[in-house]
C-alpha cells in the first residue's frame, strides 16, 4: 500500500480530532537561501528558492472565540482565547501562529476563533526554515478565514472572493507586506531569525525559478534554475553562530558605512574598499568586502540563471560559502561541504544560510541517490557522525 500523501494525513488529523472533513487549507513551502545571508543588514541583494517540503494547514472558523490546534508532530492540542494585544503563548511550536495573529491584530485586522490542524514534511533539524513556513502558512490561513489586505500603512479593504470563494491572489507588493508582518512575528519568538527575505522565498517562488530580493529598493526578481538538478539538503546538527551574532554583524555593517561616509554599505564596491581600507578596522573591512562582492556575485548569479548557465551559477555559489566561511565557525560545515564538491555530479555545495546551518548541494538528478550514499559513507568514514541528507526540488509559493 502506498504511503498517504501529506494532505490525506492532515485531513485525517482533522477529522479525527475535530469530526468533520476541513473546508479550507493552506500551505507554504520551506526557503532555501542560496546567496546573500547578511543583505538585509547592509541593505543588499539576497537570493533563494523555495523547496517542495512545506507546512500544510487545514483550518475552520468557530464562533466561541477560541483557537484550537492540532499537529502530527505533537502529541497535546492547544486550545486558547483570542484577545485584543494577544495571549500567553502555550507551547513552542505554535508561537510562530500566535505571533501572527498578534501582528495582524495590531494592524487592526479582524480575527476570531478558529480550528485548525497541521502537518509538516519539513525536518525538525530546520527550527528557522520551518517557523518560516508556518509564519507564512498562518498568514495565508488567516486571510482565508478573515480576509485583510495588507498595505504599507495597516490594512485597507479586505479582497473580494470569487464566485467558488476563492479570494484573488497576492500582488507583488501584497507578498512584501505580507512577509514583512512575519518577520515582524518573527521577532516575537526568541531565537535565530530569518528576516524578510526567508518568508518572501517562502511566498513568492515558483518551480524551477530562483528569486533574487534586493533589501534596499524593497523589489522582488525571478529567474529560471532550469535543469536537471536535485537539492540535496542536509541539516547541521549545531548553530555556526551564537544568538548575538546577528546585532554584532548589524554593527559592524552600520559602523563601516559610517565610516566610509556612505548611507549603506550597498553603495561600496571591492575596488573602493581595498581603496579605503586604512578607515576601516578588519573586521569591518572584511565584512564590507563579503558584502560587496556577495552583492556582485548574485548579479553575475542571475545573469547565468537567464543564459542558462548552471556551472557558472555552481562556480558563484562555492566563491560565496568560501567568503562566508571568513566571518564565522564553519568547522563543521566545511568537512561535509568539502566531500560534496569531490562527488560526481555535485555543481556546488554551499550553506543555506548562516543562521540556519543546513548545508546543501546541486547534484545533477540522475546522481543524486548515488550521491546520497557515498556521502554517507565517507562523511561518517572522516566525521564518525551519521547524518540524513534529503533530496529535495524546487516548489512554488504558499497558497
Amino acid at each position: 500500500m502506498p504511503p498517504k500523501k501529506p494532505r490525506e494525513i492532515l485531513f485525517d488529523l482533522f477529522r479525527r480530532h475535530y469530526g468533520y472533513t476541513p473546508p479550507l487549507e493552506a500551505v507554504a513551502p520551506v526557503p532555501l537561501e542560496l546567496m546573500g545571508s547578511f543583505a538585509e543588514v547592509g541593505g543588499g541583494l539576497t537570493l533563494g528558492l523555495a523547496l517542495d517540503r512545506a507546512v500544510h494547514l487545514a483550518f475552520a472558523p468557530r464562533t466561541d472565540g477560541k483557537v484550537e490546534l492540532v499537529s502530527t508532530a505533537h502529541v497535546e492540542k492547544q486550545i486558547f482565547t483570542l484577545h485584543q494585544g494577544g495571549s500567553a503563548i502555550a507551547s513552542n511550536w505554535i508561537q510562530p501562529i500566535q505571533a501572527v495573529i498578534q501582528q495582524l491584530q495590531k494592524r487592526s485586522a479582524v480575527v476570531r476563533g478558529f480550528s485548525m490542524a497541521c502537518h509538516t514534511t519539513i525536518p525538525e533539524e530546520l527550527n528557522t526554515q520551518h517557523a518560516a513556513a508556518l509564519r507564512v502558512a498562518a498568514a495565508l490561513a488567516l486571510r482565508r478565514m478573515f480576509p485583510y489586505t495588507l498595505t504599507a500603512t495597516g490594512i485597507s479593504a479586505p479582497p473580494k472572493a470569487d464566485r467558488k470563494g476563492e479570494l484573488s491572489p497576492l500582488s507583488a507588493s501584497e507578498m512584501i507586506h505580507l512577509a514583512q508582518l512575519c518577520q515582524k512575528a518573527e521577532g516575537n519568538v526568541p531565537g535565530i531569525h530569518g528576516g524578510v527575505s526567508a518568508h518572501l522565498f517562502c511566498l513568492c517562488a515558483r518551480p524551477f525559478q530562483a528569486v533574487e530580493f534586493d533589501c534596499q529598493n524593497i523589489t522582488i526578481e525571478q529567474a529560471p534554475l532550469i535543469g536537471e538538478i536535485s537539492i540535496v539538503l542536509c541539516p547541521m546538527s549545531s548553530q555556526p553562530v551564537s544568538k548575538d551574532e546577528p546585532d554584532k554583524w548589524k554593527q559592524l555593517s552600520l559602523s563601516a558605512a559610517r565610516k566610509l561616509g556612505l548611507k549603506s554599505l550597498r553603495s561600496a564596491d571591492v575596488p573602493y574598499l581595498k581603496a579605503n581600507r586604512a578607515r576601516l578596522s578588519e573586521p569591518e573591512f572584511t565584512f564590507a568586502r563579503h558584502m560587496a562582492a556577495e552583492n556582485q556575485r548574485i548579479i553575475f548569479a542571475m545573469r547565468a540563471l537567464n543564459g542558462g548557465d548552471l556551472l557558472q551559477v555552481g562556480e558563484l555559489l562555492n566563491q560565496s560559502y568560501n567568503s562566508l566561511r571568513e566571518l564565522f565557525d564553519a568547522s563543521e560545515t566545511d568537512g561535509w561541504i568539502k566531500l560534496a564538491r569531490e562527488q560526481p555530479g555535485c555543481i556546488a555545495a554551499s550553506i543555506g544560510g548562516v543562521q540556519s546551518p543546513s548545508a546543501f548541494a546541486l547534484v545533477m538528478h540522475n546522481q543524486a541517490e548515488k550521491f546520497i550514499a557515498q556521502m554517507a559513507s565517507a562523511f561518517a568514514a572522516t566525521s564518525g557522525r551519521t547524518l540524513q541528507p534529503i533530496i529535495c526540488r524546487t516548489a512554488g509559493g504558499g497558497k
